[in-house]
């Protein structure tokens, strides 16, 4: 087995499930993308990755990988030393657009100083192996974190994904954990309605706490449309962007590519015309920019950005 294949059995771990799309940006991005799939299908016929079909396409045709049994024993002694061992999704619509919305305009690279820490890892990992940057509890278990930079500094933004909605007390549990967060810079929520949104809002005022300013909203049909550039409709910096939060290494072409790109569930993304659009334009812009800078408030423990959350998906 090569770097390369390990690398991709890795991410595979850390993220559940990923498209063909989203591992051709990840792994292949200098080669063409008909290699990246003959390389996955060489994956396959070895064992090593499955591919999983995703339920509810009409025509049978939404697909994306995760490990199987052999792939997972393949990379496990080189993980950290697991309190629960597991690799799959238990929710693949769910774990897709988390991938999505977690990778983010970071497919084309993690910007210098900036980190991400995956919700499997949260799960499957012992506490005493998270990252200094991450909260020290299994309370709580958020879809995933972001290291970022704003203005020079270094600021934890915790992800939460809701696509189905919980009971007050369960909303109030969630605000709880976050209402004494002063190691978090904002809690971004990727809801499927408004009505989510207020739920979760009226529980975070209702604990009160540090935290009542950390929590930011996003609708998921924006998302998916706008990926990064999606603006908050709820909280402390409604009309601000997602991407003002994250700063990214390359000018993005087009809001649309990071969303289409990750959730392309094609088996063979490069026959669509409107993927071979998308990787044309990103190759005249896969090298570049500085950090965007952000305007939003650095991260301070008298900074009342804080909020709540404890809850499965």
């Amino acid at each position: 087995m090569t770097r390369l294949d390990f690398d991709i059995l890795i991410n595979l771990w850390r993220w559940k499930l990923l498209t063909t799309a989203a591992l051709t940006e990840l792994h292949f991005s200098k080669h063409a993308p008909s290699y990246a799939h003959r390389r996955l299908l060489d994956l396959k016929k070895a064992r090593l990755v499955e591919w999983l079909h995703i339920k509810g396409d009409p025509n049978g045709r939404s697909f994306a990988w995760t490990l199987s049994k052999k792939g997972f024993e393949a990379i496990q002694d080189e993980l950290p030393h697991l309190r629960e061992v597991g690799f799959r999704s238990e929710c693949v619509p769910h774990d897709l657009l988390v991938a999505a919305v977690h990778f983010g305009d970071w497919i084309h690279g993690v910007p210098q100083g900036c980190e991400l820490f995956t919700e499997q890892q949260l799960r499957r990992c012992h506490v005493e192996h998270y990252p200094s940057w991450i909260p020290n509890t299994e309370i709580h278990r958020p879809d995933g974190y972001w290291l970022t930079q704003v203005r020079n500094a270094a600021g934890v933004v915790a992800l939460e994904v809701e696509r189905s909605q919980k009971s007050p007390s369960d909303y109030r549990a969630i605000a709880q954990f976050y209402s004494n967060r002063p190691e978090l810079l904002r809690v971004v929520w990727v809801v499927r309605y408004r009505g989510m949104a207020h739920a979760i809002h009226e529980a975070v005022r209702e604990i009160k706490g540090a935290g009542m300013g950390l929590h930011n909203f996003i609708l998921e049909d924006d998302f998916l449309k706008l990926g990064w550039t999606a603006t908050f409709f709820l909280g402390r910096d409604v009309g601000k962007t997602l991407s003002r939060l994250l700063p990214t290494q390359i000018a993005i072409p087009s809001p649309h590519v990071g969303p289409m790109l990750l959730l392309n569930t094609q088996k063979s993304p490069h026959r669509s015309n409107i993927y071979s659009k998308i990787q044309n334009s990103l190759i005249s812009h896969r090298l570049g920019s500085s950090l965007v800078a952000s305007p939003l408030s650095p991260l301070s423990s008298t900074n009342p950005s804080q909020g709540d959350p404890t809850h499965d998906k």
